[in-house]
């Protein structure tokens, strides 16, 4: 999906509002993913994990080098390296970071570098 600059600015800015937020069964990493795009009048339908997700709703191979913000990427653990399946997501920020809520860094809403995030996962291609 393409979004004009300025909505994605509003979509980095309303996302830092939620820093340091607790993650928990019901707000996990999509669901506050969700929540952002909801914010900003887009709705995101349910997308499951052991489904691939739609290329509305996720960053493209190339987008990853460039790194625009208040975009989408969904990840999968390295350990699923083979299956089709994504078990992370997050939305793009300033300076090459993500934005994420995650059981595996800290239990909360946090900014991680893309370096740190790729280490721990694998970038998710679209159906």
């Amino acid at each position: 999906m393409e979004l004009p600059q300025e909505k994605r600015d509003v979509i980095v800015a309303i996302s830092l509002g939620y820093l340091g937020r607790q993650w928990s069964e019901n707000f996990n990493c999509i669901a506050f993913v969700r929540e952002i795009y909801k914010r900003v009048g887009i709705q995101i339908p349910l997308i499951y994990s052991h489904t691939l997700p739609p290329r509305e709703f996720n960053i493209t191979e190339r987008d990853l080098d460039s790194w625009q913000t208040g975009y989408i990427v969904f990840l999968k653990r390295q350990k699923y390296a083979g299956k089709r399946t994504w078990t992370h997501v997050g939305i793009t920020q300033p300076e090459k970071k993500l934005i994420h809520c995650s059981r595996y860094f800290g239990k909360q809403i946090s900014i991680t570098p893309k370096r740190e995030i790729f280490s721990f996962y694998h970038y998710v291609p679209s159906v």
